[in-house]
């Protein structure tokens, strides 16, 4: 199990507690896009995994860096797309989007 996979499986536990349930979409992305951001989603995690640098919304992210947006169960993201543009000659472009939405099981 990864460290985030580790961080996230303490966190899950620890919203259980407060009656709420968290879920996630994943997305690969290789070239320029914009990303739509689902209307649900609190946080959203951003991991370049490929070979060179990425922005997003306009700030550099390095090979192997993450960056995380939002965060809390009771707040929906103010943003409506993540705009994702990769560097010319890395040798592979990848990056990998996880949407984070969390849901109030006392409705």
């Amino acid at each position: 199990m990864s460290e985030q996979d580790t961080k996230l499986k303490l966190v899950t536990e620890r919203l259980q507690d407060k009656f709420v349930r968290m879920g996630w979409y994943t997305q690969p992305y290789t070239q320029n896009v914009i990303v739509p951001i689902e209307r649900s989603v609190n946080a959203i995690s951003i991991k370049n995994a490929g070979t060179g640098v990425v922005t997003v919304q306009g700030d550099p992210l390095q090979p192997g860096d993450t960056i995380s947006i939002g965060g809390h169960p009771y707040g929906v993201l103010e943003e409506k797309h993540l705009n994702l543009v990769f560097a010319a000659g890395a040798v592979t472009n990848l990056v990998i989007v996880r949407q984070f939405f969390f849901k109030d099981l006392i409705a």
